[in-house]
């Protein structure tokens, strides 16, 4: 993990894509390291499974985007199989509909049986290498985002220029994650799970998932994610997803001001995921432990029907104080949320803490 290159690869893998609501950027670089372990995917129309007879118009198709960003550590294989196949298994389990069109009551289940899913799929087919990778998902339709993590590959939304993270790092060292190490028969040591793995939940890493009898949600590392609904309002800018090669580097302030003040010279948000990721790298091979990781990023500029103009007009206004108690709110409810094991609601989000797992299908 610690390994790196002579000299750094920046190429980078970068992409645009637009909806009626969305302009999406996104960009990849292997930088530092001897291997490129990240992987990402963006779908602008996630589409349910339609019955062979009776297949859907694409224009009556549901209108949800998916972004993903996963992270790979040991190898690469987990990160891209969960790059080919997580919104497949999400499609597949109802979390294609819009909320506002869903036929479930349950916004969050079916997001947590498609990970285990993927998960499971991995251990049955063989095909994990001994790798895992973290796995940040981003469902948005017209009126709402569902953010769905496992890892510590994070989103954090612009709200008029502050930040609010929508995901939760799981690391071994947090109250709930410890409990359920320990319960499975595991230790942390050096706020790693046995001493090894930096984060505690996680496709892939199955060597941490052999505890006897217990279900994939209480396992030493799961794969059962932290889930978050949020409301989209108007004073809401844009959520960056990226790797950690970004949030080692820089605060979450400092990422929405960095790509804010991009957004509002009229940059493209592809542009300023590139900006974003030769800002992250360390210029030279000795420069501490940050900046040498691979590097990930995905920008989706939420346009609230005014098109690409006016999100970048919205981000050249002055950081409103209206935020302050938008953040305050959202931060608020998560945090309820994270101490009662429970949901927590404000009127622009809720927050759900796993519970028990969902069956998982074949």
């Amino acid at each position: 993990m610690g390994q790196s290159l002579s000299e750094p690869v920046t190429a980078k893998e970068t992409s645009l894509k637009q909806t009626a609501n969305l302009l999406i950027g996104s960009s990849a670089m292997q930088g530092w390291r001897p291997r490129m372990e990240d992987a990402h995917a963006v779908h602008t129309r996630l589409s349910s499974p339609a019955p062979p007879a009776a297949p859907r118009p694409a224009a009556a198709q549901p209108a949800v985007t998916y972004a993903g960003v996963f992270d790979g550590h040991g190898g690469a294989k987990v990160a891209r199989y969960a790059a080919e196949h997580l919104h497949r298994r999400l499609a597949a389990a109802g979390a294609a509909a819009p909320l506002s069109e869903s036929s479930s009551p349950d916004a969050v289940e079916p997001i947590r049986a498609a990970f285990l899913e993927v998960d499971r799929d991995l251990r049955l087919r063989r095909a994990d290498g001994g790798a895992g990778s973290t796995a940040l998902v981003l469902l948005v339709d017209d009126s709402t985002i569902r953010c769905a993590s496992v890892g510590d590959s994070r989103a954090v939304l612009s709200v008029a220029g502050r930040p609010v993270q929508l995901s939760r790092d799981h690391h071994p060292g947090a109250s709930a994650e410890r409990a359920r190490i320990l319960a499975a028969g595991g230790r942390v040591v050096g706020g790693r799970v046995n001493g090894r793995l930096a984060i505690s939940r996680a496709l892939g890493d199955f060597s941490f998932k052999r505890s006897g009898k217990r279900p994939p949600s209480e396992q030493m590392v799961t794969a059962d994610p932290s889930v978050c609904v949020q409301t989209i309002t108007n004073s809401m800018e844009f959520v960056v997803m990226a790797s950690d090669g970004v949030w080692e580097v820089m605060s979450n302030q400092e990422v929405v001001s960095f790509v804010r003040s991009r957004l509002a010279r009229g940059m493209n948000p592809d542009a300023v995921c590139e900006a974003l990721l030769d800002h992250c790298l360390a210029p030279d091979r000795h420069n501490g432990r940050t900046g040498k990781d691979n590097i990930t990023a995905i920008i989706v500029g939420l346009l609230h029907g005014r098109g690409s103009s006016g999100l970048f007009e919205a981000c050249a206004k002055p950081v409103a104080a209206v935020a302050d108690a938008a953040v305050a709110a959202i931060a608020a409810a998560a945090t309820a949320a994270a101490a009662a094991g429970a949901v927590a609601t404000t009127a622009a989000v809720t927050t759900v803490a796993p519970k028990s797992a969902p069956k998982v299908k074949a």
